[in-house]
């Protein structure tokens, strides 16, 4: 059986509070995956939390490393681990599965933090394919995005501060297997990115400050993005692109 487990627990000191369990295990429904270590089976899922998102009543999808699909419905301190992501080698930030779940697409951003230079082992921006999920219990990667340096006027910064990769990103609202999503991305400010019917990704825009770092990127309408920054405050952007991409 799959085990997720953290060091050491901190009990939280706080009125009319108690901590009824600390998730230690996870039931899975025939779900096998081996250790590339030559570790023991099934152990050491969903490593590195550092979100979850409730994606309809009672399916969660984890910000861990790899990104697991949870079932809590039945119980919320024994969910039910019904799939993995196929990629965990670095930390895994922040993820979105559109329209409660329904989505063909599941959003998942990697992070890499205090790298001055992007490389070859920055963390990526991913679109993993949901299809058959239940049946392969496994979120297929179908493209990724890496970042890179430049000079600023080509739309990348020449070198980074708190990291070359995402954070918290928002899909538009007219988002429906495939759309437009605007991205935070550090010192690359705002990225627009298509998403096609195939799940192929492609840049159609970006806002990168000089001295900025990009924490969040929100639609507040369909034409109107607020880019949320740790040393500017918030940049309001007006989106002119498109919402569809090609394919």
């Amino acid at each position: 059986m799959f085990r997720a487990t953290a060091e050491r627990y901190i009990r939280p000191s706080a009125a009319g509070v108690e901590l009824a369990e600390a998730l230690d295990e996870l039931q899975t429904e025939g779900l096998q995956r081996s250790r590339d270590d030559g570790g023991s089976e099934n152990e050491a899922e969903g490593q590195q939390v550092d979100d979850v998102t409730e994606v309809s009543p009672g399916i969660v999808l984890t910000s861990t490393t790899p990104t697991m699909v949870l079932d809590a419905r039945t119980s919320v301190t024994h969910p039910k681990l019904l799939a993995v992501g196929n990629q965990s080698d670095y930390f895994i930030h922040s993820v979105i599965w559109p329209r409660m779940g329904k989505d063909r697409w599941a959003l998942v951003g990697g992070e890499t933090n205090e790298n001055t230079r992007c490389s070859n082992t920055s963390a990526k921006w991913h679109v993993y394919d949901t299809k058959n999920y239940r049946k392969t219990k496994t979120l297929k990667e179908v493209d990724s995005l890496s970042f890179t340096n430049g000079v600023y006027a080509d739309g990348k910064p020449a070198v980074n501060g708190l990291g070359c990769s995402s954070h918290w990103f928002n899909e538009h609202p007219t988002w429906k297997d495939g759309g437009v999503v605007a991205l935070g991305a550090y010192e690359h400010g705002t990225r627009f990115l298509t998403v096609n019917s195939k799940g192929k990704i492609a840049e159609v825009g970006w806002f990168c400050p000089f001295g900025g770092s990009t924490s969040a990127s929100y639609w507040i309408t369909p034409k109107i993005v607020y880019n949320v920054e740790y040393t500017r405050g918030i940049d309001i952007l007006k989106y002119t692109g498109p919402l569809r991409a090609a394919g």
